[in-house]
């Protein structure tokens, strides 16, 4: 009997483990910033400059997930007044997304009613005025937040032995990237096949080593297909949903038969409540559950009131829902209750350019102790994310970016600006720019005019721009994901 190749691939993470140093790429991922070697170009993409990573990749069985079926998000006063309600739309529709999947048992063997080409589209004028789409940003967070991390991952290096003089090196290479259908190790993403690249600094006095992704289609070569991947969001490019691999990792993850032994969220307690979002007084509630707990088969988000000026004086927001569980060897069910009087998630915006490596969102994340065994003092089991996290966009308002010797002054229009925050899709309405009140006319004639005195160097101004979205096939202006075709079928979830 022949077996079939794998096509398919997702990679998971945890807390960093003790080994997972930034000379190895972990953490800060260098290769992938923008003040990386210039003789080796950087991978800048949309999201190029979120390099700062908050864990590492896992063995299969060892990454961490949500136990918190129910979530709460809102927005902080500094993202309303900079982005406004439209702003504050497209986060929510984000999050319409994530609330539209299946629970994931519930999916098709196969996945074959999610998408693998095509989900990446491009929006031509959002990319001519380097735009970036607040809506798949906050699906790429989220699903991070959820457990995932992308193409960037199928291969990272598990050690390095300098072995000899001028930087002579030997590296192990490891395959974190699981199919979602066997969940085997394996070199495919959404049915492209990678290989990788050792880039090492050493021999410029910068000892950072990675093993970088490349597609072996070489008419796609840094191409990224995955939701979950930060450098696979192209400027000027919004998803469509979640891509087939990306489900793949959720329904590992989040099925009710993976059973894992945890701790549930601070503010949680076993027992019997009926559920409301009416404000109400109650004293902490007991905390410090622990035993064996099944995925929660889905996370749903919900929008709270939020007042970040005069408080969270609104009362206390009980829910309640149900995990699988193991006790005294035989199956069942536990209600959790869980109460907080502050949002899971809050989203905020900030000037962020007193952290270079991430001038476009910051974002926190915490790991609930993990009850179970540990190796050397490193956790290896699979671990809990926290529900809590606060994300950051920032607010700098439009941004050049030069780079010495090559391009010193104002006359490399191409340059500029190096992302402006965006909502756009495939339609014919004009993309909205931010902050509120903005003038997309007005960001259009900075681009395609000549600035007074630029007389250094030939002016490269946009050629033309247009609303029309597209297939990010590789011949889409400034390169494309996975090569769809336009009017790809709308993926599960996708809220469209």
């Amino acid at each position: 009997m022949t077996l079939a190749a794998s096509v398919h691939g997702f990679s998971v993470w945890g807390p960093l483990e003790t080994w997972q140093t930034a000379a190895l790429s972990y953490g800060t991922r260098y290769w992938y910033s923008i003040n990386a070697e210039s003789n080796v170009p950087p991978i800048i993409i949309g999201n190029g400059g979120a390099v700062t990573e908050l864990g590492g990749t896992k063995n299969f069985g060892e990454g961490s997930r949500l136990n918190t079926a129910v979530m709460t998000y809102a927005f902080d006063y500094s993202f309303v007044s900079y982005f406004g309600a439209e702003g504050i739309k497209a986060v929510n529709a984000a999050f319409a997304v994530l609330n539209a999947l299946p629970k994931v048992s519930a999916a098709s063997p196969n996945l074959t009613e999610f998408i693998t080409d095509g989900n990446q589209q491009i929006n031509y004028t959002a990319q001519a005025l380097s735009m970036l789409d607040i809506k798949s940003t906050v699906l790429q967070i989220m699903l991070e937040h959820m457990g995932l991390l992308g193409e960037t991952h199928v291969f990272d290096l598990g050690g390095q032995t300098l072995i000899g003089p001028a930087c002579t090196s030997e590296y192990f290479v490891l395959e974190r990237n699981y199919d979602p259908i066997t969940y085997n190790p394996t070199p495919y993403v959404n049915g492209a096949l990678y290989s990788y690249t050792i880039f090492d600094g050493c021999a410029s006095g910068n000892a950072i080593a990675d093993a970088m992704e490349t597609r072996n289609d070489l008419t796609d070569f840094n191409s990224f297909t995955a939701v979950a991947t930060y450098e696979g969001l192209r400027l000027g490019a919004f998803y469509l949903g979640l891509t087939r691999d990306d489900f793949g990792g959720l329904r590992y993850l989040y099925k009710k038969n993976n059973y894992n032994f945890e701790a549930l969220a601070p503010n949680t307690y076993v027992g019997s409540l009926t559920s409301t979002w009416s404000p109400v007084t109650t004293n902490a509630l007991a905390t410090g559950w622990e035993g064996v707990l099944g995925g929660a088969e889905k996370i749903n988000f919900v929008n709270i009131n939020y007042d970040s000026i005069y408080g969270t004086a609104w009362g206390t927001n009980v829910v309640t829902y149900t995990l699988p569980t193991v006790t005294n060897y035989q199956l069942s069910e536990i209600t959790v209750v869980r109460s907080n009087t502050a949002p899971d998630i809050i989203f905020a915006a900030a000037d962020l350019l007193v952290s270079p490596n991430d001038p476009t969102f910051t974002r926190t994340v915490t790991f609930i102790a993990n009850p179970s065994t540990t190796q050397s003092g490193t956790t290896v089991a699979p671990g809990t994310f926290s529900p809590t996290s606060v994300i950051v966009f920032n607010n700098v308002g439009q941004l050049n970016f030069n780079y010495y010797p090559g391009f010193i002054d104002g006359s490399t229009p191409f340059l500029t600006p190096y992302f402006q925050w965006g909502v756009f899709g495939g339609g014919t309405n004009a993309p909205i720019i931010f902050p509120v009140g903005a003038n997309l006319a007005a960001l259009e004639e900075e681009v395609t005019t000549q600035p007074p005195g630029s007389v250094n160097q030939t002016w490269a101004g946009v050629i033309s721009t247009n609303t029309t979205a597209s297939g990010t096939g590789a011949g889409s202006t400034g390169g494309g994901a996975g090569g769809g075709a336009a009017g790809a079928a709308v993926p599960v979830g996708s809220g469209q």
